[in-house]
């Protein structure tokens, strides 16, 4: 019984933290969605020179965060809780958010 509690606690702590991890990606490109919004005449390579920086910089924080080095493994994390529905939330928000920019 202790011991379900525990796996119980753990997987709330690791689900807590992935979520706080793509955090500032979702913030990160929801900014970008709205100077892309803002700018709708300007050179493409304007804008990717001023949102893609930070874009970047978000994923490698997330991936550090979650100790991934790669996409695939970053989609692995949150697929290892995809029963919880507020993970499912986040990473559909994610990939809408990834489409929109």
């Amino acid at each position: 019984m202790a011991e379900k509690k525990e796996e119980a606690e753990n997987a709330d702590k690791d689900i807590s933290h992935l979520l706080k991890s793509v955090e500032g990606l979702q913030e990160t490109l929801k900014d970008g969605i709205k100077k892309n919004s803002k700018a709708d005449g300007e050179n493409t390579s304007i804008l990717l020179s001023r949102t893609g920086p930070a874009t970047i910089n978000s994923y490698v924080a997330a991936f550090r965060s979650l100790h991934v080095t790669t996409k695939s493994a970053f989609e692995g994390v949150f697929q290892k809780f995809f029963r919880y529905p507020e993970v499912q939330e986040s990473f559909d928000n994610l990939l809408e958010l990834e489409v929109k920019n």
